[in-house]
């Protein structure tokens, strides 16, 4: 702490000068994996759609905004994906999920309010923007 002393914080501009706005890409490239791990992934994860659920209930990611449905597309694009699934069978694996998977890890109230159905329904959309022309 001796060596602090005496420091004075940075200003927030250099004197004489105005601050300059930084353009930045607000896409949540997380969002974009994990939307691709949701709809192809070989082996279903439940908590690829709880994390997609959060972050539409909480953060208000618009999965279907049109730049976020384009960038999913060029990762799915990639070779090596496996083809989209928003079967009855991929929601019918996630299932037996929730209690071997998310119940042990999540607080109670977050477990309680997650609905797998509407998660699924959520990626579901997803997919029906990919099938779209872009």
């Amino acid at each position: 702490q001796a060596a602090l002393r005496g420091l004075r914080p940075a200003p927030a501009t250099m004197p004489g000068t105005a601050p300059a706005g930084l353009a930045c890409d607000a896409t949540p490239l997380p969002s974009v994996e994990k939307l691709r791990a949701a709809l192809s992934r070989r082996e279903v994860a439940i908590r690829d759609y709880y994390d997609i659920d959060q972050a539409v209930r909480r953060l208000s990611l618009d999965v279907l905004e049109p730049k976020l449905v384009g960038l999913v597309r060029e990762k799915m694009a990639v070779t090596g994906n496996d083809p989209v699934d928003v079967s009855s069978a991929r929601l019918a694996a996630l299932r037996p999920q929730l209690e071997s998977e998310l119940k042990a890890v999540l607080r109670a109230q977050d477990f309680a309010e997650f609905d797998p159905d509407r998660a699924f329904a959520t990626v579901a959309e997803v997919a029906a923007a990919l099938g779209r022309t872009p």
